[in-house]
């Protein structure tokens, strides 16, 4: 029931605040409604004639393995594409442009650092 609530509450934001369009809010809504009703009632099924419930597990450690590779596959392969198209992937030299920080004439603090010292600390 929270898990409800919460994607429910979450759309109902992104719809105020313009970020998601209706219809496709309605579409997709109506697509996981369907989906749910059609797999519990024949998960259910399937449960109730065999007398077995390793086939939820089954379902979901296959479900959950699927998505694993394949959430990989996706990050290596977009990973790729964007380092072999030379696009910008957000990695910085540790030490780009910091020189600033180690210079001694800051003020009161010889270190120069922007943080407090645990040595002055105490």
């Amino acid at each position: 029931m929270m898990v409800l609530f919460t994607s429910s509450s979450t759309a109902v934001q992104y719809l105020i605040l313009g970020r998601l369009q209706a219809d496709y809010a309605l579409f997709f809504m109506s697509v996981g409604v369907v989906a749910a009703v059609v797999g519990n009632t024949l998960i259910h099924f399937i449960v109730r004639k065999y007398k077995k419930t390793w086939f939820v597990v089954a379902i979901l450690a296959i479900t959950i393995i699927l998505s694993t590779f394949l959430l990989g596959y996706t990050g290596f392969y977009r990973t790729m594409r964007s380092w072999l198209q030379d696009e910008d992937m957000g990695f910085r030299d540790l030490c780009d442009d910091r020189s600033h920080m180690l210079e001694e004439n800051e003020g009161p603090k010889a270190h120069g650092f922007p943080w407090v010292s645990p040595v002055d600390m105490f």
